[in-house]
């Protein structure tokens, strides 16, 4: 199973370690930092007899800003079910965002908000279902609690990559994110969930995604794009989920290959020796994560995605 990097707080003398029957995510003290978002419960509504929190969120700015959050939707939670709902703003279908009730080999319909560059985007084709698979269940403590945590993969090798539930946390990917690595393209980069704040302390921290280091941990703006391609079967990478290297093979000459991250940062270039259509590129030392592969010659480049678990 992946570490998940998790900033423990003890109490001043002696740390107590407690357990309870399910840790609530909806609690309005939290601060769920995402990429350059920034998520907060405030409030309360009813609508179709059902209680809700009112869920606002504001984007491209490191600290909390309290005045300029957004409302984005409801949102309610079934203590006892371990269960999370959320209702769309301008929407009138309740999906369903959570279930930590779930046990290894279930799977999970994914109709959670899309991640964009422009903000959280919602919409819904129940031709094209998005499905998660649990494929671990465990608990770890963090903040001194004892928590379930859920390990989701896709049923499908061409879709994204692992991803966590975290009792009282939510996604590693993010709050609203739930089930996001069941997506196939992404608006620039995938999103993470790098801090969780309650009351202004810190309870939560991933690890640095990417291995970059960052002087303000809880904040990072990914980039706009990765640069124009087109897809094409020139070039054929292999594995498509890798670990310590990759191996491409080339139908036509090519001049050059660079390997971009999800935050569209160039990682790797690698010049073609000439007459050579097939070549191995190491990656030990690449941080696990969606990569995009560039191939370019006689002005022409083509494009693939591997990923890194």
């Amino acid at each position: 199973m992946k570490k998940i990097t998790l900033l423990l707080l003890l109490l001043a003398g002696n740390a107590s370690l407690y357990a309870q029957e399910h840790v609530p995510l909806l609690n309005e003290d939290l601060v769920w930092s995402v990429m350059d978002e920034k998520f907060q419960l405030v409030g309360d509504t009813i609508i179709n007899d059902n209680h809700y929190k009112k869920l606002y969120f504001h984007k491209g700015l490191s600290d909390f800003t309290p005045d300029a959050l957004l409302y984005l939707a409801a949102i309610r939670e079934d203590v006892t079910e371990k269960r999370v709902w959320l209702l769309w703003k301008d929407h009138q279908e309740e999906i369903l965002l959570y279930d930590l009730s779930l046990e290894i080999g279930e799977e999970f319909i994914v109709k959670s908000p899309y991640y964009s560059l422009e903000g959280p985007v919602y919409f819904h084709d129940p031709a094209q279902e998005r499905v998660m698979v649990i494929t671990d269940k465990s608990t770890q403590v963090i903040n001194d609690i004892e928590r379930t945590v859920l390990e989701l993969n896709s049923p499908y090798e061409t879709y994204g990559g692992t991803e966590y539930w975290i009792e009282g946390i939510g996604s590693d990917r993010g709050v609203i994110y739930a089930g996001i690595m069941a997506e196939l393209e992404m608006d620039g980069a995938y999103p993470y969930l790098l801090c969780v704040h309650e009351n202004d302390s810190l309870i939560y921290q991933s690890e640095d995604p990417w291995g970059y280091g960052s002087d303000e941990p809880c904040y990072s703006y990914p980039a706009t794009s990765v640069p124009d391609f087109t897809s094409n079967r020139a070039i054929n990478v292999f594995p498509t989920h890798f670990d310590n290297h990759i191996t491409v093979q080339i139908e036509e000459p090519l001049e050059f290959i660079e390997i971009y991250d999800g935050f569209s940062r160039l990682v790797d270039r690698t010049v073609i020796p000439e007459k050579q259509f097939e070549f191995t590129i190491h990656t030990s030392d690449w941080p696990n994560g969606i990569y995009i592969l560039r191939a370019w010659g006689k002005g022409r480049s083509y494009s693939t995605k591997v990923i890194k678990q």
